[in-house]
């Protein structure tokens, strides 16, 4: 049994219908993260760079955002990393967190806010909206423990070498959780649009789930304009859950 979501569209006198396959529409952030800090900073959200002798003057998640600024910076010059926190905040990455997300830096660094920075970063990433190669390379930009997955350097960190940074994970499982956390990209979590119309024929169009536009092949570019319209606003409607042995829209 093969659980699918329609979606219709009346456009003029054509009826659009659309299957999407039993895939998540976005991956799974918890996870992600969970992964992330495994491979970052397996002991939490109190946690400092393994090679910082120095320790704050209490756990971090006791200070306030603008304590644990303060106290990066003071120890800066004699440390080889900043990091601090679950998700390894290094100085320069949490002073323009702060600023370009405009933080109370009264705030206690304390799990909520970790969280929500690490959800910043992958946010900036392209969560949800890039192809799993592309996703992955920006995460292993901003984690040193996270390999690239393609190009120059695969299966090494970005930063290899620096501050005695290396990969923590094989290039291969990194690939294998991010699927299995459903971070499929935008090309394979893509529905299939089919025009039930008999002067139109098996024309398709390919959306993206998590694009703001539909993306589209093989159709009427004037159709297609209408489409977006409509998704824009709102008119393409509610979406229900309906169960399919096959897929009735298939292209035979």
């Amino acid at each position: 049994m093969v659980i699918g979501v329609l979606k219709s569209l009346v456009v003029g006198a054509i009826t659009l219908f659309a299957i999407a396959s039993p895939v998540n529409a976005l991956p799974d952030r918890a996870a992600i993260l969970d992964f992330i800090a495994k491979n970052e900073a397996p002991g939490g959200y109190d946690s400092v760079h393994a090679k910082t002798r120095e320790s704050p003057p209490r756990p971090l998640t006791r200070m306030r955002l603008h304590e644990v600024l303060a106290w990066q910076r003071h120890i800066r010059p004699r440390v080889v990393s900043t990091a601090v926190g679950r998700y390894q905040f290094i100085y320069q990455t949490l002073t323009r967190l702060s600023r370009d997300y405009h933080l109370d830096p009264d705030r206690l660094f304390d799990k909520d806010l970790q969280d929500e920075l690490a959800n910043r970063l992958l946010d900036e990433c392209g969560y949800g909206k890039r192809q799993l190669s592309s996703f992955a390379n920006c995460l292993a930009v901003v984690w040193a423990a996270l390999p690239r997955v393609t190009g120059r350097g695969t299966g090494r960190s970005v930063w290899h070498g620096v501050a005695g940074n290396r990969a923590l994970v094989s290039r291969d499982a990194f690939v294998r959780f991010l699927r299995s956390a459903g971070a499929t990209g935008s090309k394979e979590s893509a529905a299939t649009f089919h025009y039930g119309h008999p002067g139109i024929g098996a024309n398709r169009i390919a959306m993206s789930l998590a694009q703001p536009k539909i993306r589209y092949f093989e159709t009427n570019p004037a159709i297609v304009r209408n489409i977006n319209q409509a998704r824009e606003n709102g008119s393409l409607g509610e979406s229900v859950v309906v169960k399919f042995k096959v897929d009735p829209y298939r292209v035979r």
